[in-house]
């Protein structure tokens, strides 16, 4: 068996990389987070998960702690610009199905979660990634501006644009979605009751939004639009969504509209395609590092969060870290292979830009919903949702 002493650094603070600590943590092992940033501020504004990362959760114990600063997703409900239903998701059902309901909550308290699930020491603050040196033994791990270290095993969780990545593989050609938006965090609706989680799709853009507390809603937006041609100023954001959705149904302007500029995040979509190999040596890679998806399932952290348990579990278990790697990725390559081939297609899918074609795509949605055999849709949501992370 693998010691339990052996030195393990994972490079990247996020979601993906404070998960991976903890699920180490929990087989007994002592790992190190190194993360650039100088503070543990949260990158973006709200996130829903789904069943399947709360059940993963919830073996690592931090289901119920989700739960209390959460609000649960009752319903999902696909629609028109004008609210008129083109498909419904019973979350609730979902729960009591599969263990757990899918919950909206802010990045800043899943973050907190996470972060005091660790021992202080757990996790080290402005230490940005350079390079690695495979020595004799081990692995020198260099910084910008910091000491180097030494570690046995390097998980790198450091995103999208990961630089442990650039240093195993070289350069992955990202794959850029063909759309942007915003994510926002404003208050709760006065006109309207949010009582579900809703997005509403129109030619060639969407908005949807979802409440996250008892105060709070997460809500975000996806346009048709060339890559970094969208202002990052919250205050022009805010104008230019306005405009775009001006006319759609309540509350969508009211959430817009009390939803502070500084609160408004540009994002352009990117993914890419499925890498063959994640580790090299005594180096492997993990969430968005290895397998970026775009948003439109809600399953980046989702993916992330498996993983974490799954190589904490690999590396509990088997007796090499070869053999643990192997395991790890010949666990995960298939399900997030389709997870992101999946989450692509439903982009494009949700963001056509004819409004022809738009009524098209609604009228087919809503026919097949009531006509498609209920086990085919079935079978999807458990393959998505229903999956159980062995730990």
């Amino acid at each position: 068996m693998i010691s339990k002493q052996i030195k393990i650094t994972i490079i990247g603070g996020g979601i993906g990389g404070l998960v991976t600590a903890i699920a180490l943590h929990k087989k007994g092992f002592n790992p190190i987070v190194f993360e650039k940033a100088t503070a543990l501020k949260p990158i973006g504004a709200g996130i829903v998960l789904s069943t399947n990362a709360m059940n993963a959760l919830s073996k690592i114990g931090l289901s119920d702690e989700v739960l209390s600063l959460g609000a649960p997703v009752n319903t999902f409900q696909l629609q028109d610009h004008k609210e008129n239903a083109l498909n419904t998701t019973d979350f609730d059902y979902l729960g009591e199905k599969y263990g757990y309901p899918a919950v909206g909550i802010s990045r800043s308290d899943l973050q907190k979660i996470l972060f005091q699930a660790l021992p202080e020491e757990s996790v080290r603050l402005g230490y940005e990634f350079n390079s690695l040196e495979k020595q004799e033994r081990s692995l020198l791990i260099k910084f910008e501006g910091k000491e180097s270290i030494k570690s046995d095993i390097v998980i790198g969780v450091d995103g999208l644009n990961s630089k442990v990545r650039t240093d195993l593989f070289g350069n992955t050609n990202l794959r850029y979605s063909g759309q942007a938006g915003w994510r926002g965090l404003g208050p709760l609706p006065k006109q309207v009751k949010l009582d579900q989680f809703f997005e509403s799709w129109g030619p060639g853009q969407r908005f949807g939004a979802v409440k996250i507390n008892a105060k709070q809603v997460y809500w975000y937006v996806g346009i048709n639009a060339p890559t970094r041609t969208l202002s990052n100023s919250g205050t022009k954001s805010k104008k230019k969504i306005l405009s775009l959705f001006k006319g759609w149904h309540d509350p969508i302007q009211e959430l817009i509209q009390e939803t502070s500029s500084k609160d408004i995040i540009q994002t352009d979509i990117f993914d890419s395609k499925p890498i063959s190999q994640w580790y090299s040596n005594n180096v492997i890679l993990l969430g968005d590092a290895v397998h970026p998806t775009t948003p439109n399932l809600g399953q980046g952290a989702g993916m992330a969060i498996e993983s974490a348990l799954i190589l904490a579990n690999c590396l509990s278990s088997k007796d090499t870290v070869s053999d643990a790697f192997f395991n790890y990725q010949a666990l995960r390559k298939n399900r997030t292979k389709w997870v992101t081939s999946q989450s692509w297609l439903w982009g494009k899918l949700s963001q056509i830009n004819s409004p022809l074609a738009c009524y098209l795509r609604n009228k087919s949605m809503i026919f097949s919903g009531n006509i498609a055999p209920k086990f085919i849709e079935e079978n999807q949501i458990k393959k998505l949702l229903g999956y159980q992370v062995e730990f």
